[in-house]
């Protein structure tokens, strides 16, 4: 995945679980709540795998880390000056949530539970049945029950120029649960995955999210440097409504050189802010 290394990339308060109104907002790790003051001045990363490969892999996949390997991962990460980790699984993806707890309970990082669907791909064959309030109640029962600080990664299929019917449908339940929640949403882009994938894809992503309540203020636009987009007009758009932008595979270079990631976030603030 390779744990870390697949989904590095620096967040905000608000995409590591922060709940309620930015006044009242605490961050709800999978241990307890905290203040988000109690995070420092230390790094923040919002979408990473902490146990992805504890679940279904192919056989190619190299073998998974022990909970041993993934403790030193992330005290190692501490001592970097990483104070919070957003895990980025849920059950269709294979996170082990038992695995994320474990390692919050011996490390000295803040780590952040999410909850959700991933992509089509990856859907249990109740979402084609459930309707979205149905699947929305799913999701607040679960962040409850299992102390989710987010909801994340939420997707599109690879390839494709636009979401599916159930995707739409996962996307709006995400949306309402984040509402009666106030859980931050933070999603997956196939920016890179061919040719059909359409530029306006994080924007669709966020038109849907939007359609039912929720403020882009509390939205991360995942995978937005897979998009090779030179002069950020895309992110620009992203960033003038408000929401964040998911700079999420940094040293992942199969889609976009991170030299050319590094010219996109190099683009002028004053232009950003048009």
């Amino acid at each position: 995945m390779y744990l870390l290394g697949v989904g590095a990339g620096v967040g905000l308060v608000s995409a590591c679980g922060g709940v309620g109104t930015q006044r009242g907002a605490v961050i709800r790790t999978i241990l307890k709540d905290v203040a988000p003051d109690s995070l420092g001045t230390g790094a923040v990363l919002f979408h990473e795998h902490l146990s992805l490969e504890m679940g279904p892999r192919p056989a190619s996949a190299p073998p998974p880390l022990s909970v041993d390997a993934l403790v030193e991962v992330v005290q190692s990460a501490g001592r970097a000056g990483v104070s919070c980790i957003v895990d980025g699984g849920h059950p269709d993806m294979g996170r082990r949530l038992d695995v994320v707890k474990e390692v919050a309970t011996r490390t000295n990082v803040h780590l952040v539970a999410s909850g959700g669907y991933y992509t089509q791909a990856t859907y249990p064959p109740t979402i084609a049945t459930k309707s979205e309030d149905d699947i929305a109640d799913d999701l607040v029962r679960e962040a409850n029950e299992s102390r989710y600080g987010a909801f994340g990664e939420i997707g599109q299929a690879p390839d494709e120029p636009e979401m599916t019917v159930d995707e739409r449908k996962v996307f709006r339940a995400v949306g309402k649960a984040h509402v009666r929640t106030g859980l931050p949403i933070f999603t997956h882009n196939n920016y890179g995955t061919g040719p059909k994938v359409s530029r306006e894809a994080g924007l669709r992503q966020l038109d849907v999210l939007e359609s039912v309540g929720v403020k882009p203020p509390n939205v991360v636009i995942g995978h937005a440097c897979c998009l090779d987009d030179s002069k950020a007009d895309v992110i620009k758009q992203v960033a003038k409504r408000g929401a964040y932008v998911g700079f999420d595979r940094v040293t992942f270079e199969r889609f976009v050189p991170d030299e050319k990631k590094v010219q996109m976030v190099g683009v002028p603030r004053r232009r950003i802010r048009g």
